[in-house]
């Protein structure tokens, strides 16, 4: 899977989405969708990081 969604500190304050290889539109609105889903888990304000460092390539709506 080109995304992965984790959390970026042991507070559970920073969800860290990294992107790697070919995206698709659908690997982005998954990776949206478990962002919100772990966000929910806990009951206080939650920080995103997109670390795209290992994309190779995206469709032009994605990241134009």
């Amino acid at each position: 899977m080109p995304v992965q969604v984790v959390w970026d500190d042991d507070a559970y304050t920073t969800l860290r989405q990294i992107y790697s290889g070919h995206l698709k539109l659908s690997d982005y609105f998954q990776a949206s969708d478990e962002l919100e889903r772990m966000a929910k888990t806990v009951p206080y304000t939650v920080h995103s990081i997109m670390d795209r460092t290992e994309v190779i390539s995206t469709p032009g709506v994605l990241l134009p």
